[in-house]
C-alpha cells in the first residue's frame, strides 16, 4: 500500500515538474519570439530613420548646371535640385530632384517675362521662384541698380502670388554676402518699402533669402566690382570693399564661413532668422590656368560642405531647422568649361569625364547615402 501511494506522488511529482518545464519553455519561447519581433521592429525603425536622414541630408545639396544635362548625370552626383537660370525645366526630372525657376530681370529679358509667367506659374504649383540673378553686377548679369531691382521684384513677386498664392519667391541673389553688397540690399529693401507701404509688407512678399557666395575682389578691375548704384559714402558703417591680393583667398574656408555667418546675422538684425537662406550659386572659380588646382578647389568644396552640414547657431540660425544657418546650397558646377571656371564636376567635351572635383563630390554625397545618420556631423 505505502509503495503503491510512494509510486502515485512520484508520478505526480514527475508530471508537475514536466508541466512547469513546459512552462518555462513556452514562456521562454515567447521570450525569444517577442525580442526577436522587437529587433525587427527596431532594425525597421532604423533603417526608416536613417532614409529620412539620407533624403534631409542630400535635398541640401544642389547643383547649377551652365550646359544641357541629364537625370543621369544629377542622380550620379546624388543632388537634391538643379538651378540653370531658366523659368522652365527643360528635362523630366524624378521626383527626388527639385527644379528651381529663376526670373531673369536684365533689360534683355524683361519686358517678356510676364507673358512668360503667365503660362510658366501655373503649369509649376506650389514651386521655388528666384527673381532676380546678381542683380548687383554689371555687364555680365541682371545689372539693376537698388531701386529698378525694388520695382522689377514688386511687380514680379505679386503676378507669381496672384497667379499661385503658395509658390515660395526668391529674393536677393547678389554675387556675395560682403558689407558693402549687404549695402546694396538694404537700399533695395528701402525701395520696396515705399512700394509696398511698408516693411512688414515687402518682407512678405520674400519667402527665401538667396544669396550666391563666391569670394571675389571687389576693386582693381577684376572680380565682382562695386554693387551697381552704390556710393559707399552714403552707406551705413563705412563699409569697405573686399580687397584680394592672393587668388588663394577665393577658395578660402574661414572667409567662406565668416561671410554666411554675418549673413546670418543681418538677417537676424532685420527679423528674418525664421526664413530659409540658400546659396544658389558658389564655388571655387578660379580656373587652373591661374594657378588654382583642382585639389586647391577640391579640398575648398568639402570644407564647405563640412561646414553646411554643421553650422548651427540658435542666436542667428533658422529655428524651424534647428538653428542651421543655410538650408540649400548649389555647387558651381556640373558641367561648366575647365578653361573658364573651376569647380566643374564634368569636363562638357566629354560624355562622362568626371573631373577631380567631381569624384570627391561623388564621394562626400556617397558617404551621405551609406552613413546618413551621421548627417549633421562631420563624415570625413
Amino acid at each position: 500500500m505505502m509503495s503503491d501511494r510512494l509510486h502515485s506522488c512520484l508520478k505526480h511529482s514527475i508530471r508537475r515538474s514536466l508541466y512547469l518545464i513546459l512552462r518555462v519553455v513556452l514562456f521562454m519561447l515567447l521570450l525569444i519570439l517577442l525580442i526577436s519581433n522587437a529587433g525587427l521592429s527596431g532594425r525597421e525603425q532604423v533603417k526608416a530613420q536613417e532614409e529620412q536622414a539620407y533624403y534631409e541630408a542630400l535635398q541640401r545639396f544642389g547643383i547649377a548646371a551652365p550646359y544641357d544635362y541629364t537625370v543621369d548625370q544629377l542622380n550620379y552626383f546624388n543632388v537634391g535640385a538643379v538651378l540653370d537660370w531658366r523659368m522652365d525645366n527643360p528635362i523630366n526630372l524624378p521626383e527626388n530632384i527639385d527644379y528651381i525657376h529663376v526670373v531673369r530681370l536684365r533689360d534683355a529679358e524683361y519686358p517678356t517675362i510676364i507673358g512668360r509667367l503667365s503660362t510658366a506659374v501655373p503649369a509649376n504649383p506650389g514651386e521655388v521662384w528666384i527673381i532676380g540673378n546678381e542683380p548687383d553686377r554689371s555687364t555680365f548679369q541682371d545689372d539693376l541698380i537698388p531701386t529698378e531691382y525694388a520695382a522689377r521684384y514688386y511687380e514680379v513677386a505679386n503676378y507669381i502670388r496672384s497667379l499661385d498664392p503658395e509658390a515660395k519667391l526668391g529674393f536677393g541673389s547678389i554675387v556675395q554676402p560682403t558689407p558693402i553688397r549687404l549695402c546694396y540690399l538694404n537700399r533695395t529693401l528701402e525701395a520696396l518699402d515705399d512700394l509696398s507701404g511698408n516693411r512688414a509688407d515687402s518682407l512678405r512678399l520674400i519667402d527665401i533669402w538667396s544669396i550666391h557666395a563666391f569670394i571675389l575682389n571687389e576693386t582693381s578691375g577684376w572680380g565682382a566690382d562695386i554693387p551697381v548704384g552704390i556710393n559707399l559714402s552714403e552707406c551705413e558703417g563705412n563699409p569697405q570693399p573686399l580687397v584680394i591680393t592672393d587668388l588663394s583667398e577665393t577658395h578660402s574656408i574661414s572667409k567662406f564661413q565668416e561671410l554666411i555667418v554675418s549673413f546670418r546675422e543681418w538677417l537676424a538684425l532685420k527679423g528674418e532668422q525664421d526664413k530659409p537662406v540658400w546659396i544658389t550659386e558658389y564655388g571655387s572659380l578660379m580656373p587652373i590656368t591661374v594657378g588654382v588646382s583642382e585639389q586647391d578647389t577640391s579640398s575648398y568644396m568639402l570644407a564647405t560642405f563640412d561646414f553646411l552640414l554643421n553650422a548651427k547657431d540658435a542666436n542667428i540660425g533658422m529655428p524651424a531647422d534647428n538653428g542651421f544657418l543655410v538650408q540649400r546650397w548649389f555647387w558651381y558646377s556640373l558641367n561648366g568649361n575647365l578653361l573658364d571656371f573651376g569647380g566643374s564636376l564634368l569636363d562638357p567635351d566629354e560624355e562622362l569625364n568626371v573631373t577631380l572635383v567631381g569624384q570627391n563630390f561623388k564621394q562626400y554625397t556617397d558617404l551621405l547615402r551609406r552613413y546618413p545618420l551621421y548627417f549633421p556631423l562631420v563624415i570625413r
